[in-house]
């Protein structure tokens, strides 16, 4: 769910590339100090284009369209998404800001979210480089995302972090994010995420998710004071405090080769496992309080199908019909 906090004088404001907005560039709009303030929204537009990446000094909601549209039905009119090239840097003075339902862009790189300040929130996101962590930033929840080649990253290899909430993401891509000697790096909550490929993490609990090694050779090794109702190929996380084990896959999904991207890892309507996570909900990302949204769409009305006969007059307006799916 799409959390929006703003003040009575808080305005949305739309970035378009395509010319058809009030900024071309995000950046544009978070240097604009005369129009564009703290709790105010940013509205992207999908295009065909790709947006410059940005640094993000104040608090903000910026949001996209999903991503992937095509991918799944009823999730937009033309499949245009954005789609980010560089790096969206949130710094001093943009604590508790939002990012959702953007892409960055798939080019070997470091297109992704950085994060040195406290409280942000990614979710909704495309994260195929992951995301990073610089300085010592806190309360970061990372939610309903799909990680596609690059997990949490430590680039300075100095960072710190803590008091991190990692929730129904789908992530396809290693997790080695443990604590050293100098440096914390700690996860209030892991739950309902989908776990594909190494999972060594420190949480304070780690709850309702999923874990089977599709990356070949994948590890296993969490540090947890509450490690419950979590299901796992062949046990590894063993079968206490309501853990579960599989050693099939067609026993929790049966889309996995028909199914989109994301939607074919909704649990199968006939599998055993269903309503097992602690909540009474289904184990992994589609289940929870906040399940995952296919291909990120935001929590707004979406257009998903447009008519209109194309000719109309003064008296009787144009003639239109339209489908809308609201999240």
């Amino acid at each position: 769910m799409l959390t929006l906090i703003v003040s009575a004088q808080a305005e949305i404001h739309l970035v378009s590339n395509r010319g058809d907005g009030d900024y071309l560039t995000i950046q544009q709009a978070i240097n604009d100090d005369l129009n564009v303030f703290a709790g105010d929204t940013l509205y992207i537009q999908g295009s065909a284009q790709v947006y410059d990446g940005f640094t993000c000094d104040k608090r903000l909601v910026i949001i996209g369209t999903g991503y992937r549209l095509s991918d799944n039905p009823q999730t937009s009119s033309t499949g245009l998404f954005p789609f980010i090239d560089a790096e969206a840097i949130f710094t001093e003075g943009s604590e508790g800001s939002i990012l959702s339902s953007v892409a960055f862009n798939e080019a070997a790189g470091t297109q992704r979210p950085e994060i040195s300040a406290d409280n942000i929130i990614i979710e909704r996101c495309y994260l195929v480089h992951g995301i990073t962590m610089r300085g010592d930033p806190s309360g970061i929840v990372i939610r309903n995302n799909y990680f596609k080649d690059v997990g949490i990253v430590d680039v300075a290899g100095t960072d710190n972090y803590q008091n991190v909430s990692l929730i129904g993401n789908i992530i396809e891509a290693n997790m080695s994010v443990l604590s050293t000697d100098s440096q914390d790096r700690l996860y209030s909550i892991v739950e309902h995420n989908l776990f594909l490929g190494d999972l060594l993490i420190q949480a304070s609990i780690l709850r309702n998710n999923i874990w089977v090694p599709f990356i070949d050779e994948s590890s296993f090794g969490v540090s947890s004071g509450t490690i419950e109702n979590n299901l796992a190929f062949n046990g590894q996380i063993g079968l206490e405090n309501g853990n579960q084990r599989f050693s099939e896959l067609g026993q929790v999904w049966n889309t996995i080769n028909t199914g989109s991207f994301d939607g074919r890892w909704q649990l199968d309507p006939g599998s055993s496992f269903k309503g097992m996570a602690t909540d009474g909900t289904d184990p992994g990302p589609f289940g929870g309080s906040q399940p995952y949204a296919l291909s990120g769409v935001p929590q707004i009305p979406i257009i998903y199908e447009l008519f209109t006969t194309g000719s109309g007059s003064q008296s009787e307006g144009l003639p239109v019909t339209t489908k809308i799916r609201n999240p």
